[in-house]
């Protein structure tokens, strides 16, 4: 029934049956929109330590509170910043969660929120996070949020998923964890908060491998332009 399907990862693309003429085209932001970094000088007076951004499921919610909690213990002052869930996530935390924890150390922010909103939150925070339970049908993705908190500059802790090993390199761009424990994930949060040279020279490592190469001018633009030109030549 069509001409060209397209894929945003080359893994799910072979999950699919074989067909004749097919694209992966890798889920990266444009540098284009990307104008604002924040200021190394002003970590420390960044409002939140840990930044995730976009939807949450209570299954995913409960394993970064718990993350949150872990690091709270650790440090002590601990701030966590949720942009974007929805209203039923934030629901779900105020009935399963202390008021004391929650207002101590985690912010939530609803659906919509503007885009140039969300630069501003990524601009008081020092660590962008992500999370995916390594489930069969989730190590297919990539997330793109990893990508955007390492373009606007921002050290990464996410999860190993295959696609994001394939691009980013663990220690040198962002700290990938292969583990569904959230005391290794806590940890890496902490290695980050008490060392702030480390965490800002990922910041910036993560953020010139975006620029230069993981994006989508640099990386995707042409595949669908030759893929329309491929399509257009055979009509």
């Amino acid at each position: 029934l069509f001409d060209l399907l397209i894929f945003p990862t080359a893994s799910l693309q072979k999950e699919c049956a074989p067909v004749s003429k097919s694209l992966a085209l890798l889920n990266l932001p444009p540098v284009r929109d990307f104008v604002r970094s924040p200021d190394p000088a002003n970590w420390e007076r960044r409002a939140f330590d840990v930044l995730f951004v976009g939807s949450v499921s209570p299954t995913r919610m409960k394993f970064m509170l718990q993350v949150a909690r872990e690091v709270s213990e650790e440090v002590g002052w601990f701030k966590w910043l949720f942009v974007g869930i929805s209203e039923d996530a934030i629901r779900w935390t105020l009935e399963n969660y202390s008021s004391v924890f929650l207002e101590r150390h985690i912010t939530m922010i609803p659906r919509w929120v503007p885009y140039s909103t969300v630069l501003d939150y990524a601009a008081k925070s020092r660590i962008g996070f992500n999370y995916h339970p390594r489930q069969r049908h989730l190590l297919v993705a990539i997330p793109m949020k990893v990508f955007e908190y390492m373009l606007l500059g921002l050290p990464v802790v996410t999860t190993a998923l295959p696609e994001l090993v394939n691009l980013i390199t663990h220690g040198n761009h962002g700290l990938l964890i292969d583990s569904d424990r959230t005391v290794d994930y806590a940890d890496a949060i902490v290695s980050l908060l008490s060392n702030p040279g480390r965490a800002q020279a990922l910041g910036r490592a993560g953020q010139e491998l975006v620029r230069s190469h993981l994006n989508w001018e640099n990386s995707e633009a042409q595949k669908l332009i030759s893929a329309y030109e491929r399509l257009l030549g055979d009509s």
